[in-house]
Parts: structure tokens; C-alpha cells; sequence
């Protein structure tokens, strides 16, 4: 019986002499094998966003992230991050006051929760320093405050 009342069950491995069948590690951690290409059928119930809000986001800021201030100028590439999701259990707005512009990597980092911002837009969490914000951008802080509560900050 282990500390908490439950049954512990303790086993031995013994090496047993030469497998010729078994995989070598480069074997199994490498499969170089040509799988088969499968599509499937479905449907799909999504959010509508409207692009047009996300798009003038990131043209406020020149497709730079507010975070970092990465921009990924080939493609002119940034996210339309939302602070309070769209999705259920959530029901974020789709405005303006509830996107950042955002490279990849601190859109993902936002999403986890990997960071938070605070009311005076500073960072908490993984991550340190302020939220750049132009000042055409007003960001909704019931918003901020939403995603601090459901990531634990």
C-alpha cells in the first residue's frame, strides 16, 4: 500500500538476450514510409468573422505585432488575435476593441495564455514589457480583464 491508500505495483524489465525483430531506436523515432493521401468529406459550423475588422487592425499597424513589433513584410503577414474569444463558452464580440495585431508565435502565446496584459497594458506572465497601442485603437479592458481570469492572472 503506498502513502495515499492505494495498491502500488512495482515490476522488473530484464533484458533478455537478442531480438532480430525489434526496431532499432532510428527506426521507430524516423518512419520514412509513403503513407496514402485521404481526403474526406464533412461540414463544418463556424464563427463568420469580418475580415474587414481584423484587416484594419493590422494596417493601424502597419502588419507589425503590438507585442514584439515583428513584422513579417513578404506577404505582409500578422493575425488578428481576439482577447475575449468568439467561441463558445466565450461569446466575444468580432470588433475592433476586442482584436491585437499580432505575429504567429504571440498570437499563440496570447491564446494559451502563456501571457496576459493588465489594464495599464503591461505584460504578465512569460513574457515582459508594454502592449504598443496606437492611439485610434481603443481596447475594451472588460476584455483584458476576461482573458486574465480564464488563463489564472
Amino acid at each position: 500500500m503506498g502513502k495515499s491508500g492505494f495498491k502500488v505495483c512495482r515490476f522488473r524489465l530484464d533484458y533478455c538476450g537478442e531480438n532480430n525483430t525489434r526496431k532499432t531506436a532510428e527506426d521507430i523515432e524516423l518512419d520514412y514510409r509513403k503513407n496514402e493521401v485521404r481526403r474526406k468529406a464533412g461540414s463544418v459550423l463556424r464563427i463568420v468573422r469580418d475580415t474587414r475588422i481584423s484587416r484594419s487592425i493590422k494596417e493601424l499597424y502597419s502588419f507589425a505585432c503590438q507585442v514584439c513589433g515583428t513584422a513579417i513584410k513578404k506577404g505582409h503577414y500578422a493575425e488578428g488575435a481576439h482577447i475575449k474569444p468568439l467561441g463558445r463558452p466565450h461569446n466575444g464580440d468580432d470588433s475592433i476593441d476586442n482584436i491585437l495585431c499580432l505575429c504567429p508565435n504571440h498570437h499563440v502565446m496570447f491564446d494559451i495564455g502563456s501571457f496576459s496584459i493588465g489594464n495599464d497594458f503591461n505584460f504578465i506572465g512569460d513574457i515582459s514589457g508594454w502592449l504598443r497601442i496606437d492611439s485610434k485603437h481603443e481596447i475594451n479592458i472588460k476584455n483584458l480583464e476576461y482573458h486574465r481570469n480564464s488563463h489564472g492572472y
